[in-house]
């Protein structure tokens, strides 16, 4: 939903992350093709979303980007693939909503690894 993507790229660059936003998984490939020159440390997705699913995303990026870890996020509890555990030793979840200080923590602790 592009108010949350908003807000949630706002508060981060608010505490000094470079992030470049995207409305699917298709444009943030792209996105991470176009700055094949930079490190991306992070990728955050949601797990449910249109056209391509963050799993599936995550698993297309881990192939352009092995190093970049992986937040995803998502408001179903009973979403399947939590209860399957996410895919890649680089990947951990939030669950929505979360208040701005746990995402802050979660993404300073997930790039301190």
């Amino acid at each position: 939903e592009g108010s949350v993507r908003t807000m949630v790229a706002t508060l981060l660059r608010d505490r000094g992350y470079q992030v470049w936003e995207t409305a699917d998984g298709y444009d943030a490939l792209r996105v991470a093709q176009e700055h094949a020159s930079e490190k991306i440390h992070l990728l955050l997705t949601d797990i449910v979303m249109p056209r391509m699913g963050g799993v599936e995303l995550a698993s297309r990026f881990n192939s352009l980007r092995p190093d970049t870890r992986i937040l995803f996020t998502s408001g179903y509890p009973d979403e399947p693939t939590i209860e399957q555990g996410l895919p890649g030793e680089a990947a951990s979840f939030i669950q929505k909503p979360f208040v701005p200080s746990e995402l802050s923590q979660r993404v300073r602790e997930i790039l301190d690894r």
